[in-house]
């Protein structure tokens, strides 16, 4: 590896690093944010229920004033114009109330969505350092291969790249480009929905969800269920041991053991076939 190769490789790991240390920072800088106004809208909530209990405290001071200076000018109460004053006074009571409530709960409502919309801006910073990070790593493959190519450095690298890739061809293995984008659900269907915090997502224009590949396990699988579905003579052989995967004793019952034993092209129990792309089968 030379200088240049070297150099490129540790500056784009640094600044992908940096790109993921900035998008986690952000977001949680964001959700703290959130977090202080969701408590800010809780204690809105608590004001309003002590200013009413304030509101009924004072109220009930008033009213017993004017039971008195009522009683003592004569009026008797629970009739005539002191029932008008009381009643006019309890409605009175009931729309303030109603009205300290209303503008807390629009307050508090007002604060949550700005809780809301904060976490939002949290995660849009996460998934924009994310992206930094893929254009990052391509921005280094581009300059890697233009290196390889012999434009900066030697082209001894490159070499040994097409002298690996001949050793392979050359023992019968086939070069695979796999895609760089998938749907997600192949990923949640075999590695759970813990995987999904580590994937970048979107929606395509059909409305499936797809994602960059975080692997290349499932990728591989795939494509060999896809494309390699048919076997020499319908054996699956163990690499070079010259011995292939077989059913003991050619049972189909459940529980059945699978088993190593010597390839033999007209032993049924060494024959398997794939249905529906996802199923192996023995063909018996």
């Amino acid at each position: 590896m030379g200088f240049a190769t070297a150099f490129t490789i540790g500056t784009s790991l640094m600044q992908y690093q940096a790109q993921g240390a900035i998008g986690k920072y952000n977001q949680a800088a964001n959700n703290r944010t959130a977090a202080v106004l969701d408590g800010q809208a809780t204690q809105i909530e608590q004001k309003a229920e002590f200013d009413i209990a304030q509101f009924n405290k004072t109220y009930q001071k008033v009213k017993g004033e004017t039971t008195v200076a009522l009683a003592k000018s004569g009026v008797q109460i629970g009739s005539g114009s002191a029932y008008n004053i009381a009643l006019s006074n309890a409605i009175e009571k009931r729309l303030q109330e109603n009205l300290i409530r209303y503008n807390s709960q629009v307050a508090a409502a007002n604060k949550r969505e700005e809780a809301s919309f904060a976490r939002i801006k949290g995660n849009m910073a996460r998934q924009s350092a994310r992206l930094a990070q893929i254009g990052t790593i391509a921005s280094a493959g581009t300059s890697l291969i233009t290196m390889n190519q012999g434009s900066f450095g030697t082209k001894s690298y490159n070499q040994g790249a097409g002298s690996s890739k001949n050793l392979f061809t050359s023992n019968n293995f086939q070069y695979v480009d796999l895609p760089l984008v998938y749907k997600s659900e192949v990923f949640y269907e075999t590695s759970g929905e813990d995987i999904r915090r580590r994937m970048f997502s979107f929606t395509n224009n059909s409305g499936d969800e797809m994602c960059l590949r975080p692997d290349l396990t499932i990728p591989t699988c795939k494509h060999f269920l896809e494309n390699f579905q048919k076997f020499e003579n319908g054996q699956l052989k163990w690499g070079d041991s010259g011995r292939c995967l077989d059913v003991d004793a050619g049972k189909n019952e459940n529980g059945t053991k699978i088993q190593l034993w010597q390839c033999d092209s007209d032993n049924n129990n060494q024959k398997f076939k794939f249905e529906n792309g996802r199923t192996c089968k023995c063909w018996y």
